[in-house]
C-alpha cells in the first residue's frame, strides 16, 4: 500500500475510533403525551399562572442534541401542553442561572435565524401525522417570533407567516414562554387524534441545543420521524363557523422619476382564504400588491451562472413548498417569474390556489393573471401538483406548469412544462430524481421548440458529516418560462463532502474540526464540449466552544469561453481556455454577541487577471432593540483583460434596526454597488397592531452610484399600506 493510502486509512481509523456519537435511527416506539382538553380561554401573557395550566400534560426532561448528543440537557426546560377551544397552548419554563445577562439576541426581527445569533424555545407540529409535513413555531426570550413550514426536512418556507400568539417574561433565573397556536392556522385531517410533536431549546451562550424527543445533531428539528406524539382525547379542531380569513389592504403610493412631478396612486385589494375541510384550503387574491416586501440584497456575480433571489411575497409563500422542485440547474416552477418582468414589477389582477394535504398524498393547483405594463404584455400562469407518499419517508409525484403570454395583436406564446419527480429516503440515505420536458410555442406560424431536462442527486448523512452528488442536464430547446434555469444547454455534475470531526483529544475550547469540499463540472449539451470545472476546498475549519470560527480555503477553476465574457464594467476576457487558482483565509466571531466581526480575504487569479477579493462584516447590538450591521465586499482586477490602471468594485451594505417591540420596528438600509452603478436607500416602518395585521410606511430611493452618460434617472417612492387580517 502506498504511503499516502496508509496515512489516509490511519486517519480514517483514528476518526472512527474517536467519534463521540453516531447517527441513530428513529425510535421504534415514539414518546407519546396525552393532551387534555380545556374549555377555558388562555390569556397569553407569559405567566402560566392560570388554573388550566395545572391540568396540562407535562413533558419529560430534555436531552442534548448539541454538544453532547443524547446526554441530559444541562439547562432545565419544563413544558406543559393543553388543547383549548381556540388552539394548542404550550407553556415552557426555561431555567438559566445567568438570567437576563445570559440571553443572547442581536435584534427583534421576525423569522430570526434558528442557527445563529439567538436564544429560542420552540415547538414543531406534524398535524397530519405523516412524519413529513411540519409546522414550526419559535420564540426568543425577548418575544420575537419565527414560524415556518417544512416538507420532508428539505423544503423550508421560512418567510411563511400565520396567525399565532406568544408572550415571554424574563427574570433572574431564566424566562417563561407561552404560545397559543390556533387550530385555524394548521392543516390536519378530520378526526385525527395523534399528531407528531417536538419541543426544543437553543442557548447560544453555552451553544447547547436540546429537545424533548432527541434527534441526531446532523439532522434538523424538522426530521419528524424522530419527533414524539401528542394524543388528544377528542378531535382538537373545531368546525364551527366558515373557517374563513379575510386580508384586505389599502395603499397610497407616491412616485417621482428624476425631476418630474410626484404621482399619487391610491389602490386597494386583498386576499381571501377558506378552509372547506381541516386539510384543504382555497386562497383567492385580487389586485395583489407587494409594496411592503423587503428589497433584494445586491450581489456582485462573478460566476457565469444566474443568481437565484428568494421569493419574499407572502401570497406565494403560502404552501410554496408543495410546488417547489429544485435539483441541479433547473427549477421548473419558480413563483418570482410571476409578477416580475426583467426585474421590474408587473401588477397582478387576480389569482387563486387550492391545496389539499393528507397522510397519503398532497395536491394543489394555482392560477395567476399578470397585467400588462409598458415593457410586458399580460400573462396567465398555471401550475398543478400531485405527490403521493410512499413507504417511510419516500414520495413520488408530478407537476404541470403552463404560461401563456398575450401580445395584443396575435395569440401570443405558450410554454408548457410537465415534470415527474421522486424522493427515496431510508435513514441517512436520500435519493432525488426529476425528469421534465418543455414545449414552447409562439403562435405566429413558427414551429414549436421542445426540450428535456433532468437531474438525479444522492446524499449520505451522519454525525461525521455529509456526502453528496448531483447530476443534471438540459437539452437544447428546453425552456421553463415559469421557472428558473441557472444555465441553458448544459450537462452538470457536482459532488461534495462535509466532515465534522470531534475526537476526544480536542481541547475543551474547540467544539469541532471540519472540512468542506465542493466540486463541479459543466459540459455543453449541444456538442459535449467541456465548458467549466471548479474545485473548492475548505481544508481546515475550526469552530470554538463559544461559536467563533475560522478556516483556510483554496480554489482551482478551469474555464473555456466560447465568446468574450465581461463580468463587470472594465473587465473583459476573450474566448479561449484558462486555468486559475485562489487561496484565502476567513474568521468570524459569534454573531450573537454585543459586538461581532469577521471577514475573509482571497488572492490569486481570475481568468487572465490578478485578483483580490475581500469581504468583511461588523455588527453592533448593545440591546436587542438597537442594531447596526455593516457588510462590505471589495474586488480588484489587474492585468490582461482589464482596462489600464485596474478595476475595483465596491459593494457596501449598511443596515440599522430600531425596535420598540417585536411588533413595532424601523429598519433602514443603504446599498452602494459600483459594479451595477446603483445606490439604493430603503427605510421601512412596520407596525403589527394585531396578529398579521400591519401598517407599513416604506421609502425607497434608487439612483446611480456615480454619474455616467446615459445613466437612468433617480427614482423615489413612498408607500403607506395597511393590511388587516380578520377571521370571522
Amino acid at each position: 500500500m502506498p504511503v499516502s493510502s496508509r496515512a489516509a486509512a490511519a486517519l480514517l481509523a483514528l476518526w472512527c475510533t474517536s467519534a463521540p456519537a453516531q447517527t441513530f435511527p428513529p425510535p421504534a416506539e415514539r414518546s407519546r403525551l396525552t393532551v387534555p382538553r380545556a374549555d377555558a380561554a388562555v390569556v397569553v401573557d407569559g405567566q402560566l399562572d392560570e388554573p388550566l395550566w395545572t391540568s396540562a400534560a407535562v413533558l419529560g426532561a430534555f436531552t442534548q442534541v448539541e454538544p453532547e448528543q443524547l446526554k441530559p440537557a444541562v439547562l432545565a426546560t419544563r413544558v406543559r401542553v393543553i388543547a383549548t377551544t381556540e388552539g394548542l397552548a404550550v407553556g415552557a419554563r426555561c431555567d438559566d442561572d445567568a438570567g437576563p445577562r445570559g440571553i443572547q439576541q442581536t435584534d427583534l426581527r421576525r423569522d430570526f435565524s434558528l442557527s445563529r445569533g439567538f436564544d429560542w424555545f420552540g415547538v414543531v407540529l406534524d398535524p397530519l401525522g405523516d412524519a413529513r409535513n411540519a409546522f414550526g413555531f419559535f420564540v426568543t426570550p425577548w418575544g420575537s417570533q419565527h414560524d415556518v413550514q417544512v416538507i420532508d426536512d428539505e423544503i423550508s418556507e421560512t418567510q411563511w407567516d400565520t396567525v399565532w400568539r406568544s408572550a415571554v417574561t424574563r427574570d433572574e433565573r431564566g424566562f417563561t414562554v407561552e404560545l397559543l397556536i390556533p387550530w385555524k392556522s394548521l392543516r390536519t385531517e378530520p378526526d385525527r387524534l395523534v399528531w407528531g410533536f417536538n419541543a426544543m431549546r437553543a442557548t447560544r451562550r453555552t451553544m447547547e441545543r436540546s429537545a424533548w424527543s432527541p434527534f441526531p445533531r446532523n439532522f434538523s428539528p424538522f426530521r419528524m420521524p424522530y419527533a414524539g406524539q401528542l394524543a388528544f382525547t377528542e378531535p382538537p379542531t373545531s368546525r364551527a363557523g366558515l373557517n374563513l380569513q379575510l386580508r384586505p389592504y389599502g395603499i397610497v403610493r407616491l412616485d417621482r422619476v428624476g425631476d418630474g412631478a410626484i404621482g399619487v396612486r391610491p389602490n386597494a385589494g386583498g386576499d381571501v382564504s377558506w378552509a372547506p375541510t381541516e386539510n384543504a384550503i382555497i386562497d383567492v387574491t385580487g389586485n395583489t400588491d407587494f409594496a411592503e416586501t423587503d428589497v433584494d440584497r445586491r450581489v456582485v456575480n462573478l460566476s457565469r451562472f444566474s443568481v437565484l433571489f428568494p421569493e419574499r411575497r407572502q401570497f406565494f409563500l403560502e404552501n410554496a413548498g408543495l410546488f417547489t422542485m429544485t435539483s441541479g440547474l433547473v427549477q421548473p416552477f419558480f413563483s418570482r417569474a410571476i409578477g416580475l418582468s426583467n426585474g421590474q414589477p408587473q401588477p397582478l389582477s387576480a389569482g387563486g390556489r387550492f391545496v389539499y394535504r393528507s397522510a397519503e398524498r398532497s395536491m394543489g393547483a394555482m392560477v395567476v393573471h399578470a397585467l400588462p405594463t409598458d415593457r410586458q404584455q399580460s400573462s396567465l400562469f398555471g401550475v398543478a401538483r400531485y405527490s403521493h407518499h410512499l413507504l417511510g419517508e419516500s414520495r413520488a409525484g408530478g407537476m404541470l406548469v403552463a404560461r401563456h403570454d398575450f401580445d395584443g395583436t396575435s395569440a401570443g406564446a405558450t410554454n408548457v412544462v410537465p415534470v415527474i419527480d421522486a424522493l427515496v429516503r431510508k435513514g441517512p440515505v436520500s435519493l432525488n430524481a426529476m425528469v421534465t420536458g418543455s414545449v414552447d410555442q409562439r403562435h405566429d406560424g413558427t414551429p414549436a421548440t421542445t426540450g428535456i431536462a433532468g437531474s438525479v442527486s444522492a446524499s449520505l448523512q451522519g454525525t461525521w458529516g455529509r456526502l453528496g452528488v448531483v447530476g443534471s442536464g438540459l437539452s437544447p430547446g428546453y425552456r421553463s418560462r415559469s421557472g428558473f434555469v441557472s444555465r441553458e444547454e448544459a450537462l452538470y455534475l457536482a459532488g461534495s463532502w462535509y466532515l465534522d470531526w470531534r475526537p476526544a483529544w480536542l481541547p475543551k475550547w474547540v467544539r469541532t474540526i471540519q472540512q468542506f469540499l465542493d466540486t463541479s463540472a459543466v459540459w455543453s449539451a449541444r456538442d459535449g464540449r467541456f465548458q467549466e470545472a471548479n474545485v473548492y476546498l475548505e481544508a481546515l475549519w475550526v469552530t470554538l466552544e463559544g461559536g467563533d470560527r475560522g478556516w483556510v480555503y483554496g480554489q482551482r477553476t478551469w474555464q473555456v469561453l466560447d465568446a468574450p465574457f465581461a463580468p463587470v464594467p472594465g473587465v473583459s476576457f476573450p474566448a479561449g481556455s484558462t486555468t486559475y487558482d485562489r487561496i484565502g483565509v476567513a474568521a468570524y466571531s459569534e454573531h450573537s454577541r454585543l459586538f461581532s466581526a469577521g471577514g475573509n480575504v482571497g488572492v490569486g487569479r481570475y481568468f487572465l487577471a490578478d485578483f483580490v477579493r475581500a469581504q468583511g462584516q461588523v455588527g453592533f447590538s448593545p440591546l436587542p432593540h438597537i442594531g447596526l450591521f455593516l457588510n462590505y465586499e471589495f474586488n480588484r482586477f489587474d492585468g490582461a483583460g482589464v482596462r489600464p490602471g485596474g478595476v475595483s468594485t465596491h459593494l457596501l451594505q449598511l443596515e440599522g434596526r430600531l425596535a420598540l417591540t417585536p411588533r413595532l420596528q424601523l429598519i433602514g438600509s443603504y446599498q452602494r454597488d459600483t459594479a451595477g452603478n446603483v445606490g439604493l436607500t430603503n427605510a421601512r416602518l412596520a407596525w403589527e397592531f394585531l396578529p398579521l395585521s400591519f401598517l407599513y410606511v416604506v421609502f425607497t430611493d434608487t439612483r446611480t452610484a456615480f454619474q455616467v452618460p446615459g445613466a437612468p434617472p433617480s427614482e423615489q417612492r413612498l408607500v403607506v399600506k395597511a393590511t388587516w387580517t380578520f377571521r370571522p
